[in-house]
């Protein structure tokens, strides 16, 4: 008896749930801006549509010919309100710096004092909070402090 109870129930349950597929008017479709600077003919904010990845972004802003497309991430989603600044290509006597908006963990981890659960946890921030803002707002990823960011401020971009 137990078992036909649950059984009637289980399946009232299931005809209860909508078992609508996910239709994709149903998703946000409020559009998003990103502020878009650095080596492109078009700064400025971009209006585009949610899930906008970064090589739809650089497509409408136009990356000039000193534009260092080689750090960035063109299938990397952007979310509303991030700032995209297109790097100058360097000079060979320049000192590389690592981008904390677009760098994996091997570079991040070249910085010091940066190992591999420190360099997992930017990368886990950059995914939940979109990109960092300013080179200052690394300091919100746990295990980064002023004295840490003291030591690679002049190694670090966005």
């Amino acid at each position: 008896m137990k078992q036909l109870l649950i059984f009637f129930c289980l399946l009232v349950l299931a005809l209860a749930i909508d078992t609508k597929f996910l239709d994709q008017s149903d998703l946000n479709d409020d559009p998003i801006v990103i502020n878009v600077s650095g080596e492109v003919k078009h700064p400025g904010p971009v209006t585009a549509s949610p899930y906008t990845t970064l090589r739809e972004i650089l497509n409408e802003a136009e990356p000039t010919e000193n534009a260092d497309l080689d750090t960035l991430n063109p299938d990397m989603v952007l979310n509303d309100h991030d700032v995209l600044i297109v790097p100058k290509k360097k000079e060979e006597s320049e000192a590389q710096r690592i981008s904390i908006n677009t760098s994996g963990i091997e570079e991040l981890e070249s910085l010091p004092g940066i190992g591999p659960s420190i360099a997992q946890r930017i990368l886990d921030y950059r995914e939940e909070y979109g990109l960092f803002q300013n080179t200052e707002d690394i300091m919100n990823v746990p295990g980064i402090g002023p004295a840490k960011y003291e030591k690679i401020s002049d190694r670090i971009c966005l």
